[in-house]
């Protein structure tokens, strides 16, 4: 068998060491799409060129409303399977608290003071 020569992705220690993000972004339409990266800021860009997810791809403008820093791949992949798996009340007071001590925003839902039946999230 070949010897994979070491990828761009890989950590020092080799394969998924290398530190990763989870993330969840507002689109334009209210619903929120979460997902993971090696690098954030880039992630970004590209979802709100178009080239970030099919999902976010029409629903642009997106904003970061939530990100969290984890030591893997595979620990992002897990931490992201666990949020897509919370109930959207759950996601949007994760967002809403997120956003309210890093971003100072807030989301479609606050703004009435209540919680309403919620845009979709994936």
């Amino acid at each position: 068998m070949p010897h994979r020569g070491k990828h761009p992705e890989d950590g020092p220690h080799g394969v998924g060491e290398r530190e990763a993000w989870v993330y969840m972004v507002l689109c334009s339409d209210g619903t929120l799409y979460t997902g993971w990266t090696f690098d954030l800021e880039a992630r970004m860009k590209a979802h709100n060129e178009g080239r970030g997810a099919r999902y976010t791809s029409g629903r642009r403008p997106v904003k970061r409303a939530y990100c969290e820093k984890v030591q893997s791949k595979s620990e992002a992949l897990r931490r992201e399977m666990a949020i897509k798996k919370m109930p959207g009340p759950e996601k949007r007071r994760l967002a809403a608290a997120y956003l309210a001590r890093f971003e100072g925003g807030e989301l479609p839902w606050e703004k009435s003071g209540k919680s309403t039946g919620s845009p979709g999230s994936t």
